[in-house]
């Protein structure tokens, strides 16, 4: 029987180099990916430690999970197999935003980015200009040797409009099941379209990429995630991301209506309920600030 994955941070735990934790988190089946974006390091980076130390079993990693952890498909997913991420108090979640503010020193491109994907809705050669500045600014990781197709982007924006003009006028608390189908596909569309398209790492994916290209064509609607925030909330995404991302934007809009029956105000006139939630994700599960 595979053993589940013991969890990134603590197989790192105490290590002194960023390649002592490579080769770990390498031994302990985390594939090149994931490796990459949880120390966010570069993924060639990655690789050198890997060969250098005869480590080849980071190219792609078995199916290792617990498959209570991580069902096989979208349908189990749906029926709430995995737990609900808890509910932070008034005073956590506000902490962690808060902190989130005064740490990340990159949130001048998710405002570019918002603007100019508002301001020429419509147009899908400018949206796509749009998403590159925080694409390539925010997931530098994954674009640093090669970028994607800014044309073929442009067509899957173009093809998916009416359906993107209806998400971006909602919010996460109106998701119902019914929205799968047409998540699941933008959701693949938007995968192989941000698909490096050049250099050494030409074809590699980012599932991180899309929730952020999503979430700018309809911030108040689909939520942001990252290696660890998907990790916390029970549903990483190496294998079948966007069943995945079904079960996170679930999950979201539970913790959304937990916080909001608590009376804690979500978003303000800048900041959407879910870029409200993710700078208290980011601070708590990624960085680990607070």
């Amino acid at each position: 029987m595979q053993q589940e994955r013991q969890a990134a941070r603590e197989v790192v735990k105490g290590l002194p180099t960023t390649s002592a934790k490579i080769r770990a988190l390498a031994q302990a089946g985390y594939d090149r990916t994931e490796i990459s974006e949880f120390l966010r390091i570069r993924y060639q980076h990655v690789r050198k430690v890997l060969l250098d130390a005869g480590i080849t079993n980071g190219l792609r990693r078995p199916l290792q999970a617990n498959p209570k952890a991580i069902p096989r498909n979208a349908s189990s997913l749906r029926n709430g197999s995995s737990a609900q991420v808890p509910a932070p108090s008034a005073v956590e979640f506000r902490r962690g935003y808060l902190t989130f503010r005064d740490k990340e020193r990159r949130n001048a491109m998710y405002k570019t980015a918002t603007f100019l994907v508002k301001y020429f809705w419509g147009k899908a050669a400018e949206i796509a200009d749009g998403l590159g500045v925080l694409l390539l600014t925010w997931n530098q990781a994954h674009y640093r040797y090669g970028s994607f197709d800014f044309q073929l982007l442009e067509k899957v924006v173009t093809a998916n409009q009416q359906q993107l003009d209806s998400f971006r006028n909602r919010d996460i608390f109106s998701y119902v099941p019914g929205d799968d189908p047409a998540i699941t596909s933008l959701f693949g569309q938007l995968l192989d379209a941000l698909r490096i398209c050049e250099g050494k790492k030409k074809g590699a994916k980012s599932p991180v990429a899309v929730a952020k290209a999503l979430h700018l064509l309809a911030p108040a609607y689909f939520p942001l995630w990252d290696f660890e925030i998907a990790k916390a909330f029970g549903c990483s995404y190496g294998h079948q991301p966007a069943a995945q991302y079904l079960a996170f934007v679930r999950k979201t809009k539970y913790l959304a209506e937990q916080l909001t029956a608590q009376g804690i105000a979500l978003g303000d006139a800048d900041r959407t309920p879910l870029k409200v939630l993710d700078e208290y994700n980011y601070a708590r599960y990624t960085k680990h600030w607070v």
